[in-house]
C-alpha cells in the first residue's frame, strides 16, 4: 500500500513538472510572437490580423496605387485607411529594391498590436507607428530615420521602441516609451556599442565597399563559431559585382538572461544592389545578421559579435 502511494505522489509530482515546463515553453513561444514582420516587395499584399483587440481578425490590404503604397485596414464594421504626415492616402513609394516593412508589435501590451511600417518616399527612409485609439488608427510618430528597434519584449521591463539614423559613419539612437497611448521620448544612457551597433556598421561599411573592398573584410566582429556557408554569403555578394547602397534596418532582441540584460539580437538588413555592367538591373538585398553578447574578452569594443549571415 505505501509503495503505491508513493508511485501516486511521483507520479504526481512528475504530471506537475511537465505541466510547467509546458507552460514555460508556451509562455516563451506567445512573447517570441510579440513581433510578427513582413518584408514586402510584391506591390500587393493582404494580411489577416486581430488590429482593433475585439478578438476578432481584420483584414490589412497593403496595395499599390500609381506606385504609390496605400494601406487600408477592414474591420467587421468599418474600413480605415492609414494616412501619411500631410493626411494624404499614401505611405510610401513602390519600387523594386526597396521593400515596405510592416511589422505589428503590441508595445503597451494590450493585446492590440500597434503598426509599425518602414518604406521609402522619394528615396528617402519614412517610418510610420499607428496606434487603435478612439475607434481609428492614430498615427503617433513619423521620421525619416532609417533604423528601427525593439528592446525588452522577452523580459518584465518596460517595452521600448529604439529610433535610428546612420549618417557620416555614426549611429544615432533616439528611445521611446508608450504612456499615456502616446509614445514618449525618455532619456536612456546609448553606450559605445549599444545593441551590437558598431558590429552592424562595420558589417554596413565592408558590404558598401565590395567588390572592390573583398579584401578588408573585418575579422574582429565576427564569431569564431560561424559556419562557412554564413561566411559565403558575403562572397555571393561579391560574385553578383553589384555596388551595395544601405537603405533601412531593425533590430530586436531575441534572448535575455534571468536579469534582463540582452544575449543574442537579431538585426535585418536592406540594401539596394547595382549592377555595375548594367544600370537598368537593380535590386534589393535582404540580409538577417544574428549577433550574440561576446563575453570572453571585456576589453574587445565589439560586445556583440555575428555568428549566423541569411540572405533573404
Amino acid at each position: 500500500m505505501k509503495i503505491r502511494v508513493i508511485f501516486l505522489r511521483k507520479k504526481l509530482i512528475f504530471s506537475l513538472i511537465l505541466i510547467i515546463l509546458t507552460t514555460t515553453a508556451l509562455t516563451t513561444t506567445i512573447k517570441h510572437k510579440n513581433i510578427t514582420t513582413f518584408n514586402l516587395l510584391t506591390p500587393n499584399k493582404t494580411i489577416q490580423k486581430d488590429l482593433t483587440g475585439d478578438g476578432k481578425e481584420d483584414t490589412m490590404n497593403i496595395n499599390n496605387v500609381d506606385n504609390k503604397y496605400m494601406v487600408t485596414i477592414k474591420s467587421k464594421k468599418d474600413k480605415f485607411t492609414l494616412k501619411n504626415k500631410d493626411n494624404e492616402n499614401f505611405l510610401g513609394m513602390y519600387n523594386g529594391y526597396w521593400p515596405i516593412n510592416v511589422r505589428f508589435v503590441d508595445i503597451n501590451r494590450d493585446k492590440t498590436p500597434e503598426i509599425f511600417i518602414q518604406c521609402s518616399q522619394y528615396n528617402m527612409p519614412v517610418q510610420y507607428i499607428y496606434h487603435w485609439q478612439d475607434k481609428k488608427f492614430k498615427n503617433i510618430h513619423v521620421s525619416n530615420n532609417n533604423i528601427l528597434g525593439f528592446m525588452d519584449y522577452n523580459n518584465n521591463k518596460t517595452p521600448k521602441v529604439i529610433c535610428g539614423n546612420i549618417a557620416d559613419n555614426t549611429i544615432c539612437f533616439d528611445s521611446f516609451i508608450f504612456m499615456e497611448d502616446k509614445l514618449q521620448r525618455f532619456n536612456y544612457n546609448f553606450e559605445e556599442g549599444f545593441m551590437g551597433s558598431n558590429t552592424v556598421l562595420s558589417f554596413i561599411n565592408y558590404i558598401k565597399s565590395l567588390p572592390e573592398g573583398e579584401e578588408d573584410k573585418p575579422k574582429d566582429i565576427f564569431m569564431p563559431s560561424i559556419d562557412n556557408r554564413d561566411v559565403a554569403v558575403m562572397g555571393n555578394l561579391v560574385k553578383d559585382n553589384n555596388i551595395y547602397t544601405f537603405e533601412d534596418a531593425s533590430f530586436k532582441d531575441i534572448k535575455n538572461n534571468d536579469k534582463g540584460d540582452t544575449l543574442e539580437i537579431k538585426w535585418s538588413l536592406n540594401f539596394k544592389g547595382s549592377c555595375k555592367n548594367n544600370d537598368n538591373n537593380v535590386k534589393n538585398y535582404n540580409i538577417d545578421l544574428l549577433l550574440m553578447y561576446n563575453k570572453k574578452d571585456e576589453n574587445d569594443p565589439y560586445k556583440f559579435k555575428i555568428y549566423s549571415i541569411n540572405l533573404n
